[in-house]
């Protein structure tokens, strides 16, 4: 349906155009030879571009690309990045949306490793899958995405994005960044809760202890009665 949509509003301008020029070569020919020219020239550089750039028109046309799903802004959009790029912003982003949901750790092993008890084995997977791409891409000289690899690597980022995504996430006293005053390393802490009181906090990098009033941690629930 979207496909005739395309091909009648395209259709349409086209003889829009086509009547502009015939009355421009009627009332002005030099007007009209001189739009002609500009539209082939314009047509000609689009066209160029689309083929140039469109590289996965072909080998992935039966592929849904996670540009035409609604997503969060820019983020896990296939783009024409190049693919350090894109491991990285992607693995960003997936270590983002698990700090909302509670998890700690300096790197997206160490933040899947915080909370897998509370995520499903294959999110973990997923999640596995993205960390290690990303240290080998980092760390080894050699290593190299293929394109197709890379679709696959956006794909399986997306996917765990969007199971993340579904996990309610903490309150903000949960997610409270910080700076430790020991290693004055700026990071989420761990905070031991009982019955949603917060208890005390810990820098999840030294281990330091945090008064949770100087640092600023509030609870937005009250202590249970006693």
């Amino acid at each position: 349906m979207l496909d005739v949509i395309q091909k009648l509003v395209h259709f349409f301008l086209i003889a829009i155009f086509v009547f502009v020029l015939v009355v421009l070569f009627l009332s002005n020919p030099l007007m009209g030879i001189a739009v002609a020219v500009a539209a082939g020239l314009i047509f000609y550089k689009v066209k160029l571009a689309t083929n140039t750039y469109n590289f996965f028109s072909k080998s992935n046309s039966g592929r849904t690309s996670i540009a035409s799903t609604p997503c969060h802004g820019s983020e896990l959009t296939k783009s024409k990045k190049s693919s350090y790029e894109i491991v990285i912003e992607n693995s960003k982003d997936l270590e983002g949306r698990l700090a909302k949901v509670g998890a700690t750790g300096k790197g997206l092993h160490e933040k899947t490793s915080s909370v897998s008890a509370m995520l499903a084995p294959e999110l973990v997977k997923e999640l596995r899958a993205v960390a290690t791409i990303r240290n080998k891409l980092i760390h080894e000289e050699d290593f190299t995405l293929t394109q197709r690899e890379l679709d696959d690597f956006e794909d399986l980022a997306y996917s765990a994005y969007k199971q993340l995504r579904d996990i309610p996430t903490l309150p903000k006293i949960l997610a409270h960044h910080f700076t430790c005053s020991k290693c004055m390393k700026t990071d989420i802490a761990h905070i031991t809760m009982k019955h949603a009181v917060p208890l005390f906090a810990q820098c999840q990098y030294c281990g330091e202890q945090l008064d949770l009033e100087s640092e600023g941690f509030r609870s937005d629930t009250p202590p249970p009665p006693t």
